[in-house]
């Protein structure tokens, strides 16, 4: 009994047009990897923004650069994470929801002053989903304890100075192209 082999011989051309075919398909795939979360990869910061609790209003976005880039309806989803209860204020938190991780230190300050003798706020750093964000915990730490100053001493935050905007932007430039950030104030 003899077995019979069956070949489908290809012309070498076709062969090598397959070949080509299949490597270029792998190569693509290579070129559109998805990062994953715990990765270890570091990514940019996308956006800053900083939010606070209004006393008529609720929790709310004051400020953000680039403009619009967390929606009202996204915000709404985890303000309660932004601007949490007392005990957990003054500590690093990260929340990782809806595509997006955000690293923040919210702030209380306790005064007569304001409305409601509380002014709660948090800066706040948003990140791809997939990122290693640890390295902005300190950051994010230290630029929380500043504005605290600032704002015990002018009211810089809760007035909504006119140079919040400007001080978001260069904070994003900053961080994402030097990994550092010199605030010097005038």
């Amino acid at each position: 009994m003899q077995v019979q082999r069956k070949h489908n011989a290809l012309p070498q051309r076709e062969y090598e047009d397959g070949v080509d075919s299949k490597f270029n398909m792998i190569s693509s795939k290579a070129m559109e990897t998805r990062y994953y979360e715990g990765c270890g990869r570091e990514g940019p910061i996308r956006c800053i923004f900083l939010g606070e609790f209004h006393p008529v209003a609720g929790p709310k976005i004051s400020c953000q650069f680039p403009e619009d880039y967390i929606s009202k309806e996204l915000f709404d989803t985890i303000s309660a994470y932004i601007i949490p209860k007392p005990l957990i204020q003054k500590s690093t938190m990260t929340i990782n929801a809806m595509g997006h991780k955000i690293v923040g230190y919210p702030i209380r300050i306790d005064n007569s002053r304001y409305e409601r003798n509380v002014y709660v706020f948090n800066l706040c750093f948003v990140c791809d989903s997939w990122s290693k964000t640890v390295q902005y915990e300190p950051v994010v730490k230290k630029l929380g304890e500043h504005l605290t100053i600032m704002e015990e001493e002018t009211r810089f935050v809760s007035s909504g100075s006119s140079k919040l905007p400007t001080l978001l932007a260069h904070l994003l430039h900053d961080l994402n192209t030097h990994r550092k950030a010199t605030l010097v104030g005038k």
